[in-house]
């Protein structure tokens, strides 16, 4: 016998043995990370072709959320050279909101191929699903003057960023269709006030309005609702119905030089410094008495908010630094959505912010209460029940989701303050005063509430008021066994008022924060899928 023959015979076998056994080990490795990275691509195709259920688009967005798994980046397609097919995206049968991928991969064998073959196919798949509740949904929209502000190079402004997201979230909603069932939204622009629209005007209240008052040039705007209803969702009927916003005219009703509260370098002229009246923040024609062009021209307030680029009527009037869009109530059609985010604006200048009135407008479009109240916006569209539905309704979610770019804010009149040189304007004839807003002047909000007065009259004190009211609707909000969720987004936010708007959310996990424009895009779909309970079945 040869043994030497028998040896390579052996020897060779064995080699064979090992060289499988070593390819086996790195093929397996390979063939595990290509089925890891398959999966986790028919995941996330299945959840974005679920999100636009009915889009035309949806399979094209699917499939670009796939390759993006397994593109390098020179743009080539590959992974550990496996060669990956096309996925597949089809309905699963009888079931019209799920959807399922499907997807394979070949993987070339190296050392493995002596024992096994030169490739191996795996394949992957995954199915999602729109959940079945209906929703009611209140879009908040900050338009206050800073949203004009740039969202960084080649996002536009803070607004255009933040109404590009908003379409974001509502693509996921509506899923390629103008209405889904049982779905509502609503939306809210506010900057310090909120504008119910002009055409609600059984909703006010206007007894004991001041001098110069007319329901015929009211633009829709008014302040937060008095008697404690601020922070109630009660129907906008009796004690509980909303004063006009209007700004009364100041004209001749600050003070005069001889009075003390102006020199004569920033009066209007007069015959005597009794007769010399100070300039005021909303010098405006009321009770027969008009100042000329020349003397608004020469008032610092009116001609700085000219210079801003305003027009005549946005600088003066019972009617300035008023939100500039009304409120949509809930509606079926993503057209009047559409409509309505369009219309939004962020004025030059708005005077500040109070964040609590946005919140309050929200809650007005959501609550049962107001059922009834708002003119229906979804008369002629078939099967639609009387909104808002009851709080709690079984299988029906009321959600508001709100988005700010910062603090509130209680300001003074534009340039100096009153008295203190020829720039000047005053806002009262006696004391320190601010703005006219939606709680009205500081005297306003101190008799109103008086265990929390803001006292020194100044910025800062009065920034704070506000900061509170908004912690209170929260709350308030909250603790109404409403069943309301609330998601807070803070876009490009400072630090300081991070915590208030977090604590506002129904939870941590319901605040956001989106320091740029591609981040708020990402922020939006997330609650989008979120809103839709678009969720991966298998």
């Amino acid at each position: 016998m040869d043994k030497r023959g028998i040896t390579t015979v052996t020897t060779a076998m064995f080699l064979a043995t090992l060289m499988g056994a070593a390819g086996l080990a790195v093929d397996t490795t390979r063939i595990w990370l290509v089925e890891t990275r398959l999966r986790i691509a028919v995941d996330a195709a299945a959840l974005a072709a679920v999100r636009r259920l009915n889009d035309a688009g949806r399979d094209a967005e699917a499939a670009a959320v796939f390759w993006s798994h397994f593109t390098r980046a020179d743009g080539t397609r590959d992974y550990l050279g496996a060669t990956i097919g096309a996925p597949s995206i089809a309905p699963v049968p009888g079931q019209a909101s799920v959807l399922r991928v499907q997807a394979s991969a070949t993987i070339p064998m190296t050392l493995f191929s002596v024992v096994h073959g030169s490739s191996i196919t795996r394949t992957e798949s995954a199915t999602a699903a729109r959940g079945g509740t209906g929703l009611e949904l209140a879009i908040v929209m900050d338009q206050s003057s800073s949203m004009r502000e740039s969202a960084g190079s080649g996002q536009g402004t803070k607004l255009d960023a933040a109404r590009a997201a908003v379409h974001t979230m509502l693509d996921v909603l509506y899923a390629g269709r103008d209405s889904q069932q049982n779905l509502w939204v609503s939306v809210v622009p506010f900057s310090r006030t909120i504008n119910i629209g002009p055409q609600n005007t059984h909703m006010l209240d206007t007894a004991n309005m001041p001098a110069g008052w007319s329901l015929s040039a009211w633009s829709g705007c008014v302040e937060a609702r008095r008697n404690g209803h601020d922070t109630t969702d009660a129907a906008p009927t009796g004690a509980a119905r909303f004063r006009p916003y209007f700004w009364p005219s100041t004209f001749r009703q600050v003070g005069t030089v001889a009075s003390g509260r102006c020199i004569a370098a920033n009066a209007y002229s007069g015959s005597s410094n009794s007769t010399r009246f100070c300039k005021g923040d909303n010098d405006w024609a009321s009770g027969g008495n008009a100042p000329t062009q020349a003397m608004l021209n020469s008032n610092h307030m009116y001609d700085f908010l000219r210079d801003d680029g305003m027009t005549h009527e946005q600088s003066v009037g019972p009617n300035i630094l008023c939100a500039m869009t009304p409120m949509q109530p809930l509606t079926a059609s993503r057209t009047a959505v559409n409509a309505a985010l369009a219309a939004i604006q962020a004025p030059p200048k708005s005077g500040g912010t109070t964040t609590a009135v946005g919140l309050q407008g929200a809650w007005y479009t959501l609550s049962p209460n107001w059922r009834g109240m708002w003119q229906n916006p979804n008369a002629g569209i078939p099967n639609t029940p009387k909104l808002p539905l009851p709080y709690n309704t079984p299988n029906m979610r009321k959600v508001v989701v709100m988005l700010t770019d910062g603090d509130n804010n209680w300001q003074p009149a534009y340039g100096p303050a009153c008295g203190s040189s020829d720039a000047s304007v005053c806002s009262s004839a006696t004391g320190t005063e601010l703005l006219y807003n939606a709680y009205g002047r500081v005297a306003d909000y101190n008799s109103r509430f008086t265990s929390a007065r803001i006292n020194p009259v100044n910025q800062t004190n009065a920034d704070a008021r506000l900061d509170e009211r908004f912690t209170a609707v929260c709350d308030a909000m909250k603790a109404n066994n409403s069943g309301i969720t609330i998601y807070v987004i803070g876009f490009q936010v400072a630090t300081q008022h991070r915590s208030r708007l977090q604590s506002c959310a129904t939870s941590a996990q319901h605040y956001f924060e989106s320091p740029s424009a591609s981040q708020l895009q990402a922020v939006f779909q997330q609650v989008g899928a979120q809103l839709a309970s678009v969720r991966l079945t298998n």
